[in-house]
């Protein structure tokens, strides 16, 4: 294990916060990551590892260079624009994830090579890139990284360390990969804390869904049967908001605001 923030000249940022767009984890995959950081306990640090606390947890869609202080307001409403437009193009995905693999400047749970997957999150990417540029320029965007395939880290380098005891230590809890719905992105003000070998942020600065959000059609039979219920009807009709997400029988993600236009044209 090696520090994360010294790997090369810019990862520790001069900025002391850093606008990014993350997709967040569930309450499942926090729980899992609380089981690894409690099996490491003292050997974390006795190794150089920082601990990423749960509730901070993210896949790193993308970074910007600037940070919100740099974004005037009349900007910051052009990208929300340019971001809602880009990603309404964008459907839901999910991740299958884990177990933990420490690699020379992390502990990272990365993306289970589902067939299409990196595509899928290839587009977010790319959606997201492009929106940006359209507003505020090429120029705030670092080169494209890692974020290229979806991954989490539940700690980062902060000294010298043994990976190696590091895995062997996370051997002994065996969790079983963990479905990530990822839904929305959020573009978050992150600040940097190497000494301790996290990141943290505030309340979103924007949360920003995933999907199409003027049609699901067309519908499996299955589907369609249980929007007709009348259960389904009166929660979609009553308490569905346009930012959810909802799981069809056919097992598919879909939006709120689409599933209410449907109901409304079929009620």
């Amino acid at each position: 294990m090696r520090d994360f923030f010294t790997r090369h000249a810019t990862a520790d940022w001069s900025a002391r916060s850093r606008l990014h767009l993350y997709a967040l984890p569930s309450d499942e995959l926090r729980e899992a990551v609380g089981r690894y950081h409690q099996v490491l306990g003292a050997t974390a640090a006795e190794q150089g590892l920082g601990l990423q606390p749960p509730e901070f947890l993210h896949f790193t869609v993308q970074m910007l260079h600037p940070s919100r202080d740099d974004i005037a307001p009349e900007q910051l409403a052009a990208l929300t624009e340019a971001l809602t437009a880009a990603l309404a193009e964008v459907p839901p995905l999910e991740l299958q994830i884990g177990p933990p693999v420490p690699s020379m400047h992390a502990v990272e749970l990365w993306t289970h090579p589902v067939p299409g997957i990196d595509a899928a999150w290839g587009h977010l990417v790319d959606a997201v890139r492009s929106a940006i540029t359209s507003v505020l320029g090429a120029d705030v965007l670092p080169e494209r990284g890692t974020n290229a395939v979806p991954h989490t880290s539940i700690g980062y380098g902060i000294a010298e360390g043994d990976s190696g005891r590091l895995a062997s230590t996370l051997k002994k809890v065996r969790i079983p990969l963990i479905t990530v719905p990822i839904t929305e992105v959020h573009l978050l003000d992150v600040e940097q804390h190497p000494g301790q070998g996290r990141f943290t942020w505030a309340a979103p600065v924007v949360t920003i869904p995933l999907g199409d959000l003027e049609t699901i059609e067309p519908l499996d039979a299955s589907d369609e049967e249980w929007l007709r219920s009348p259960g389904s009807g009166i929660y979609l009709n009553g308490s569905l908001g346009p930012r959810s997400h909802v799981r069809l029988p056919s097992g598919r993600l879909v939006n709120g605001r689409a599933l209410q236009k449907w109901w409304r044209s079929h009620a």
